[in-house]
């Protein structure tokens, strides 16, 4: 499976490409809409689009508006399509469709919008272009995990950057070299819809689970992507563009070396909390025996009062995503205070505070808890 940013600079381009709908020949227009709005839309019209409705406005065509138009990125009109995610709905209003994003649209980025009909020909294609934004250069600001010492099962990497990159065949950019140099064949779970943020700041590479799970085909076929004892290079290619069009500049090497399995899950037994002192923002400590997911420690971890009213501060994590701290935006008063972890929390491996991730993929399983666990500290 193959699964931006300042909008007042978007600004659609003319349409460069249009097929015939057949007699009665019709070009397809797009145009959009509400630029000053956080989504801003796309609105897709042509006549065959508006004699789907009827006279008081209301859809008539037999399937909706989804499965008759595709919105897409490719890296020409021949090549292959990746359709983007989003709403289509009829708009009563102006007798056309309107496509929401579920992503922001990307500057300096190619778009094509493909009419189909109820048998899924063909009728018209069109394509638009975003405006570029302005070239700044990119960087790569931070890798996660950011040990050099990591599991021979590690699941994934996070990838920040300065600014917006640019989406689409990321994988041609991005490899795992062995010691000598040679890159490890196919490593990552390529997935159309890439793993971005909404700011597409940050990128989730997930590595091919089918090579961590011993027994499953991928691993018997193509053996394991990383192997205990043995050293390796995350590399990221500086032909890498920003959305803006700019190049890394230069490459981005991460060395690592793969120690053994882990299989354990995540035990808040084993958490080490150290408490603030009272009128004091102090920050609350919690340090974990092993690294966990960064990206979940920003966001599954909350503090509450006696109240049980959540508390507002700021997160900062270090030591290779083993220490957690908490800084309040208010002193601490004295009390009885509680941590609150979700049960979706994670290590490196993919092992939650609520199940395992190494479980039989083909076999069906009960969905990832989202139970809360709960520590209590006292502010004195």
């Amino acid at each position: 499976m193959k699964i931006a940013t300042n909008f007042k600079f978007w600004m659609v381009i003319a349409a460069v490409c249009s097929w015939p709908i057949n007699a009665s020949s019709q070009q397809l227009e797009t145009e959009i809409i509400s630029p000053k709005s956080k989504t801003p839309q796309l609105k897709i019209s042509s006549p065959w689009i508006t004699k789907q409705f009827d006279a008081q406005g209301n859809w008539k065509h037999r399937q909706k508006p989804r499965e008759l138009v595709m919105v897409s990125v490719a890296a020409s009109e021949n090549s292959h399509h990746i359709p983007m995610l989003g709403k289509f709905e009829a708009d009563s209003k102006t007798k056309s469709i309107i496509f929401t994003p579920r992503f922001s649209l990307t500057n300096g980025t190619k778009y094509y919008v493909t009419l189909r009909d109820g048998s899924k020909k063909k009728l018209a294609r069109t394509s638009f272009q975003t405006r570029r934004a302005k070239s700044d250069s990119v960087k790569i600001v931070a890798v996660y995990p950011s040990s050099n010492q990591l599991p021979e099962n590690l699941l994934k990497f996070y990838v920040h950057f300065s600014g917006p990159m640019k989406r689409g065949d990321i994988y041609q950019f991005i490899r795992i070299e062995n010691a000598a140099g040679k890159a490890i064949e196919l490593p990552f779970l390529e997935i159309e819809q890439e793993l971005w943020s909404r700011d597409q700041k940050r990128l989730t590479l997930l590595l091919d689970p089918g090579r961590i799970k011993r027994g499953l085909k991928p691993r018997e076929e193509m053996g394991p992507i990383l192997e205990a004892g043995k050293k390796y290079r995350f590399v990221i290619d500086r032909r890498w563009t920003s959305a803006s069009g700019k190049p890394l500049g230069k490459n981005y090497v991460k060395e690592f070396t793969a120690v053994k399995e882990d299989t354990d899950l995540p035990n808040l037994d084993s958490w080490k909390i150290t408490a603030p002192r009272s009128n004091s923002r102090q920050p609350l400590t919690i340090e974990f025996p092993e690294s966990l997911d960064h990206s979940l420690l920003l966001r599954l971890i909350q503090v509450f009062d006696h109240k049980k009213n959540p508390l507002k501060g700021t997160i900062k994590i270090s030591n290779h995503e083993k220490t957690w701290k908490f800084y309040p935006n208010a002193n601490w008063q004295s009390g009885q205070y509680r941590i609150e972890v979700d049960d979706r929390l994670e290590d490196l491996v993919g092992n939650s505070v609520g199940r395992k991730f190494d479980v039989d993929l083909f076999k069906k399983t009960q969905p990832t808890s989202e139970k809360k666990s709960s520590l209590k500290f006292n502010v004195r």
